[in-house]
């Protein structure tokens, strides 16, 4: 069987708790009938709503393209561009939107209809978080005019930034764990974040994440605490080393692939994105033997 590895040689001893199986609290967009599309429901965590039919296909793409996606212990990571045109391709189609600048400063985004729908059901505005800074604030302000309903925030500590829009909440925080015995620093964990932001239990509808290759210990510390609280993930990765590790465990939480794209400014960095489906969807494709490394120690 196909599954995933331990990232101990690339970020030293690291053990994964197991992902919590629990029963997945399925949200049902008010408006939806559980009777049409009960398994895809079940299966996104609430998200799509599609019948039976449609939706085994859909899952059934992603079993068939795990051989291909670098998730088995075998698979190598050479540090070339080479190694993006063999792995990691998207397996997962939903409607794709371009928010913001056509070219390196613009991102797709998933599914926003979907967003829309939820957010006039259910009276609750949806939340954008951008962690790191890129030049500017032309994507939050893309996106803010395509969706006026969402409440966004931007994460990031970057003393040359200019002043955002209105709409924009900055948050002079970088997201990680602040020092031992510092209480001034601006260093926070997410969780913490959430909390002091009251959106704590919340989904994060989009992260957009510009972390100039730190995003793989940020992501990580999230593996470790069993914490992910993303819908859809828009993330620039700059590390073929890094990433079958990064993505290996981000399908253990759900999280599949819908878009690609090279940076072109630098042809070993590329853009994905990724939306999270149910955590335990796929756990028949990972391997006991590496699922067991993640577990809890005793």
């Amino acid at each position: 069987g196909l599954g995933l590895f331990a990232c101990g040689a690339l970020l030293g001893t690291v053990v994964f708790p197991s992902v919590p199986d629990r029963p997945m609290a399925v949200r049902h967009t008010p408006g939806w009938s559980g009777s049409e599309c009960e398994k895809s429901l079940q299966e996104s965590d609430g998200f799509y709503c599609e019948n039976e039919e449609q939706w085994n296909d859909r899952v059934d793409i992603v079993r068939k393209q795990s051989p291909y996606q670098c998730l088995s212990m075998q698979c190598m990571a050479p540090t070339t561009f080479q190694w993006y045109w063999r792995f990691f391709e998207p397996e997962w189609s939903c409607f794709e939107e371009r928010v913001g600048e056509f070219g390196v400063m613009g991102k797709w985004v998933c599914d926003m209809n979907l967003i829309r729908r939820r957010v006039e059901k259910t009276n609750q505005p949806c939340l954008l978080y951008s962690v790191g800074f890129n030049e500017s604030y032309s994507f939050e302000s893309a996106f803010h005019e395509k969706m006026p309903m969402c409440n966004i925030f931007a994460l990031h500590a970057d003393k040359k930034a200019p002043s955002p829009p209105s709409f924009v909440h900055h948050k002079s925080w970088e997201v990680a764990e602040p020092p031992v015995g510092d209480s001034t620093s601006k260093v926070r964990s997410l969780q913490s974040i959430m909390k002091d932001l009251g959106h704590e239990g919340r989904e994060i509808d989009v992260l957009k994440v510009e972390l100039y290759g730190a995003e793989y210990e940020w992501f990580f510390k999230l593996f470790q605490e069993n914490f992910m609280p993303f819908r859809q993930i828009l993330l620039k990765v700059h590390s073929t080393e890094k990433n079958r590790d990064l993505f290996a465990q981000l399908r253990r939480f759900g999280f599949v692939i819908a878009h690609k794209e090279l940076y072109y400014p630098r042809i070993l960095t590329h853009q994905y994105v990724m939306v999270r489906l149910a955590s335990n969807l796929f756990t028949d494709i990972i391997q006991d033997e590496i699922t067991e490394k993640f577990a809890p120690k005793e």
